[in-house]
């Protein structure tokens, strides 16, 4: 492992920030773009490293506190809910 990667995943490992994915796929059959819109996002929980590669475990944090629909409805955009 290069020492240009250990540098960044000691600041990593120190930081309180924290460290985001976005997952994009995307078909060999069609490269026009990414076939999830909106992309998932992800927060990396874990990671292992040792001299052959790097290990990281990404998940999904605070699923049951995301707002259904995504917008959200208040007077002051939406003058016409109030009376």
């Amino acid at each position: 492992m290069s020492r240009e990667i250990v540098k960044h995943l000691d600041a990593a490992a120190t930081s309180q920030d924290k460290i985001e994915v976005t997952y994009r796929p995307y078909l060999s059959t069609d490269l026009e773009g990414p076939q999830l819109d909106p992309p998932i996002t992800l927060v990396v929980t874990e990671v292992e490293a040792d001299v052959f590669r790097v290990i990281g475990r990404a998940r999904m944090l605070d699923v049951g506190n995301k707002a259904l629909p995504a917008e959200s409805y208040t007077a002051k955009r939406f003058p016409g809910l109030t009376r």
